[in-house]
């Protein structure tokens, strides 16, 4: 919000990002293991690529570009696209179970949270560049993707029998709202 301040942050998003998924892992339990390692990267890789996607052909999410905070860019997305899903599959994976033993309930609600944590995260993306859409208009068919995406991976990680839980997932995904929430009233008071 500080204009002096301004690019320096922006340039911290890649660092933030991949601190919050290697703080999410660090406070795994039990012990992380190579089955959960794989199944978030195959969760990486492919929300990458699902990305690379939508840029390309503007089907999937709606018409947007990338801009330059979120780092290296690889066919106009950036890498950390793929971290992002990841952590977020796994922060709301992890507060979901704990609301819910039932799995059909958990995927739909970390699905759930994942559409409305976006709803928030879209109202600011553009004045962080990380994204922008055309004529600033964001399509009911980005949410509608993100809560169809979120059920693929989230179902993926129910049927691997990956356990998230990381105790630092509510805090992780709190602390992320409340950024986006200040930005999103600062940006609309301004």
């Amino acid at each position: 919000m500080i204009p002096r301040t301004h690019q320096l942050f922006l340039s911290l998003f890649p660092f933030a990002l991949i601190l919050s998924i290697f703080l999410l892992l660090l406070y795994h339990r039990p012990r992380i293991d190579g089955r959960t390692l794989l199944s978030l990267l195959i969760i990486g890789v492919a929300g990458f690529f699902i990305e690379v996607a939508g840029i390309e052909t503007h089907l999937i999410f709606g018409n947007y570009s990338y801009g330059n905070s979120l780092g290296l860019k690889v066919f106009d997305t950036p890498l950390l696209i793929g971290v992002n899903w990841m952590m977020l599959v796994y922060a709301t994976g992890s507060v979901s179970a704990r609301l819910s033993n039932n799995s059909l309930v958990s995927i739909l609600t970390a699905s759930l949270l994942m559409v409305l944590y976006d709803i928030l995260l879209e109202q600011t993306a553009g004045h962080l560049d990380m994204w922008h859409w055309k004529n600033n208009i964001i399509p009911f068919r980005n949410y509608f993707a993100w809560f169809i995406i979120a059920i693929v991976f989230h179902s993926f990680l129910k049927w691997r029998r990956v356990k998230t839980n990381s105790s630092l997932a509510f805090p992780v995904l709190i602390s992320q709202i409340v950024f986006f929430l200040i930005l999103f009233l600062y940006y609309k008071i301004i």
